[in-house]
């Protein structure tokens, strides 16, 4: 008798397991079906929750509900971390540009400044303005 219930429990035990790596399977098939907005495809970005779903459903189907499970999980997880991700990239992003935008406006205006000033000393040169004190008597 003992045999018997040690062999129901471990039977409920691998269901519970197997519903789990499903529950798990379907909830990010959910997650991964509804449209992306422009932040989530952005902290998408070089993140394959697809392929991770892939191998979760591979692995179901070897028969390694433990292996279906974490994979499954960690597709959900990189889909639902997307907007978080993808607003760390566009904060960094647009600080970067910028940035860069501020470093070539300096390089602009000091190349103004040296041009003006090579400019304005040709313009001289080309007019001859006296120097110095000038007697209008003499």
């Amino acid at each position: 008798m003992r045999m018997g219930a040690k062999c129901i429990m471990v039977t409920l035990g691998l269901r519970r397991t197997w519903l789990s790596a499903i529950s798990r399977a379907s909830s990010m098939e959910a997650a991964v079906a509804h449209p992306l907005t422009p932040v989530e495809w952005i902290g998408l970005l070089f993140a394959t929750p697809v392929d991770q779903l892939t191998a979760a459903r591979t692995a179901f189907e070897r028969g390694s509900a433990t292996t279906a499970t974490q994979e499954a999980a960690g597709a959900r997880t990189t889909r639902l971390n997307a907007e978080e991700v993808g607003r760390e990239r566009v904060l960094i992003g647009g600080g970067g540009l910028l940035a860069a935008d501020r470093l070539a406006m300096f390089f602009l205006a000091a190349r103004r400044r040296r041009r003006g000033a090579r400019l304005v000393a040709a313009a001289e040169a080309r007019i001859a303005i006296p120097r110095g004190p000038t007697d209008p008597a003499a």
